[in-house]
């Protein structure tokens, strides 16, 4: 004699086929939806140093063609124009100047972050001859 399955039965194979449905979908996407939040971690630290690189590419264009001449302090803060700024996290820009030959100075910029973690420095350098 043959018994035909019960509604029970039936209902427990649905929900455990739903139950392995969503484990392999919670699965799959948490580790997509990690790797978003990477990538966009990643992408707005690229964001940042290209923004902070032109500018400091700005800043030493002006100082290449003689506001270099102003800068008598070996290490100094230096302030960044341009209305990229608002857009980059608190941080500090410092310029360097040092003789490493006598016919020539070497200038370089520096912009770290203030909170360590965030994007590392951005440095920009340039030799310029030394008038006599």
């Amino acid at each position: 004699m043959k018994t035909l399955p019960t509604n029970r039965r039936i209902q427990g194979h649905l929900q455990m086929d739903l139950l392995t449905a969503i484990g392999l979908v919670v699965l799959a996407v948490l580790p997509l939806g990690f790797g978003f939040v990477h990538h966009r971690k990643l992408v707005r630290d690229a964001t940042t140093r290209a923004i902070v690189l032109e500018l400091l590419d700005g800043e030493m264009e002006v100082l290449a063609a003689g506001e270099h001449r102003a800068v008598t302090n070996t290490v100094q803060n230096w302030p960044l124009r341009g209305a990229a700024v608002l857009n980059l996290p608190q941080g500090a820009c410092t310029l360097s100047r040092s003789h490493p030959t006598p016919a020539a100075i070497e200038l370089m910029l520096e912009w770290k972050a203030e909170r360590p973690g965030t994007i590392q420095s951005v440095r920009r350098a340039i030799r310029i001859p030394s008038q006599p």
